[in-house]
Formats: structure tokens, sequence, C-alpha cells
């Protein structure tokens, strides 16, 4: 096996490139079947849906989602700010949730910022989770994974694995500049 420069042999205390590419192709699988669970989230909650249940003229699935959510829901705070924020406002709150899911689809599928993107898709992933787990049909398995899927492409970085950010990544780091360092080390 040739040994790159700065990297040592194994057992020297570094690992060689050969060794880890099953680890980033796997990582880059997950990375772009979470970005098609993403926009697929987003495609379903589009704003020019009306709801077949409730007749609501826009986000209807996800204006239907939000009421079964607040009957169900139970953490009091997390009920109330359903019914008494969430539900008078639902037009702002779709398109809220229809371009964050956007954009965390389109970011990790093409592997930018995903330091960042995986972090609040991470937390993204949390929110609903916290609300879709006491609705009836809603499995908990399905959940966690829907949570620790983001939470391994934030702490892997996985766009520097064949994303835009591998080229971000180069170039910030090589730069002189303090910012740029800093944006290499934690956005991408």
């Amino acid at each position: 096996m040739a040994v790159g420069r700065g990297m040592e042999p194994p057992g020297k205390g570094r690992y060689t490139l050969e060794m880890w590419r099953p680890f980033v192709f796997s990582i880059v699988i997950l990375r772009v079947v979470d970005a098609f669970i993403w926009l697929g989230g987003a495609v379903g909650k589009h704003p020019w849906r009306a709801s077949e249940e409730s007749g609501y003229p826009r986000f209807g699935w996800f204006r239907d989602w939000v009421v079964k959510e607040e009957h169900y829901a139970q953490i009091p705070a997390y009920k109330w700010f359903l019914g008494h924020v969430v539900l008078p406002h639902i037009d702002l709150f779709g398109w809220l949730q229809f371009l964050t899911e956007a954009f965390l689809g389109v970011a990790l599928l093409l592997g930018l910022f995903v330091g960042v993107t995986g972090l609040v898709a991470t937390l993204w992933a949390f929110n609903i989770a916290l609300g879709s787990y006491p609705v009836p049909g809603e499995q908990l398995y399905a959940l966690q994974l829907f949570v620790l899927a983001p939470f391994v492409l934030w702490t892997a970085r996985a766009g520097r694995a064949w994303g835009v950010d591998a080229a971000l990544h180069r170039r910030w780091r090589a730069s002189r500049s303090v910012y740029a360092r800093w944006a290499a080390r934690w956005l991408v």
C-alpha cells in the first residue's frame, strides 16, 4: 500500500485513505438518501396543495398534520404552541417548513455546507419527531433513524466526500484568512 504525503503506514498513528474508502462511500450514499427524504418531505408539504380533510386551500397536508399533532401532543407547552401560535399562522409556518426542507434536501444533495446543514437537519428532525411520536401509526424507531441520519452526516462532515464542501474545505483551509479557516472548520 502506497503511503502518500502526510500519511504514515498503519500502526504509526494515522490511517491511510484506502482504509477509509468503504466508509466514505457509505456516508455519501447516506447523504444522498437523506437529501431525497428531505426533498420528498418538502414536496409533500408544498404550498399549493389543498387539504382533503378540512378543505383549507394552502398547505393542506401540513395543516391537517399539525391539527393531529396538537390533538395527540404529550407536552402541554408544545400543545399550546401548536394551537395558539402555529395553527393561527399556518401559512407562515407552512412556508417555513417547505423552504427549510427544500433547502436541507438541496444542500445535502450537493454536499454544500454540510457542517451547518447537518446540525440544522438534526434539530429540525428532532422537532418533527417530538411532535410526531405520540400520533397513532407513527413508528418510534423510524423517527429515531430520521434524527440519527442527519446527526451522522453532521458529525462526519459528509460534504467533504464527493460534495461541494470538499473543494471549499481545501481552499478555505489553505487560506491565510482567519475567517476562511474558521469556515473550513465549522461550516463544511
